[in-house]
Parts: structure tokens; sequence; C-alpha cells
């Protein structure tokens, strides 16, 4: 997860301003460490915490971790990726001009 963290991150500074938007969803169970992992990690987008979100586990199934998700403008998954794959850009960028 760490290590897909910086291209993410740098794939939201990028295409922020033509509509990507980027929900970091943390698994962890040590809910007070969360903002300060974030914060050292120098995340900019939102996290959130799974317990958090009902019935997240059934409606995103994951066998990875980090798995990152692109829902398209009418809310569908357009792609999911897991691991850290180095062709993120490659796969999110045609989508922003749909």
């Amino acid at each position: 997860c760490r290590e897909s963290i910086p291209e993410v991150e740098r794939l939201y500074k990028k295409y922020h301003s033509q509509g990507l938007e980027v929900v970091g969803i943390s698994v962890d169970t040590d809910h007070a460490a969360v903002p300060a992992a974030a914060a050292q990690l120098g995340i900019t987008y939102p996290v959130m915490l799974a317990d958090s979100i009902l019935d997240i586990r059934h409606k995103f199934q994951f066998d990875a971790i980090p798995q990152l998700y692109a829902i398209d403008k009418q809310g569908r998954v357009a792609l999911s990726i897991p691991g850290a794959d180095p062709t993120i850009e490659d796969q999110i960028a045609p989508l922003l001009k749909e």
C-alpha cells in the first residue's frame, strides 16, 4: 500500500483539476494511527476508514492491498487494479476524457 501512495498522490495532483477524485480507504484496525500515517506519507486526498462505510466489503471485493477502483462518471466501476501497478496513469487518463 505504501508503495503505491506516492504515485496515487502524484496522479491526484496532476489530474484533480480535470475531474479526478481520489478517496483512500484504510482497512487498518488502529483507527487512531490513520491520520498520522496519512500526514507522514504526504497524502492530500481524503482518507476514510473502511469500518465506517456500510457494506464496503460487499460492494467492493478485493484480494490485494492496495486495490484501486476507478468509478466512471455514471457511477460504475470502470476498472479495478490490484496491487501497486506502474501503469495506473495509462489506465486512468483515458477515463477522464469520457
